[in-house]
């Protein structure tokens, strides 16, 4: 398996850990979804940048070079 993947899936992996330890225990607001709302309420601009970074990134990955080309 290649690097990239493996640290994919190691960062999905946290992510996922975390999430089911926030909603495991009593702490309010403590959700990655909760989280991302307080940093936008507190920086308006931060969800537009992260909006731009991922359509920047999705444009990236899976806009062909060429019509019916794959360069993996």
């Amino acid at each position: 398996m290649k690097r990239t993947k493996i640290v994919t899936l190691i960062i999905i992996g946290l992510a996922l850990a975390y999430e089911a330890w926030t909603l495991a225990n009593d702490v309010p607001g403590d959700t990655i979804s909760e989280a991302m709302w307080d940093i936008g309420k507190s920086m308006p601009v931060f969800p537009w940048i992260l909006g731009m970074i991922k359509g920047l990134l999705a444009g990236h990955f899976w806009w062909p070079l060429t019509a019916g080309t794959r360069t993996t």
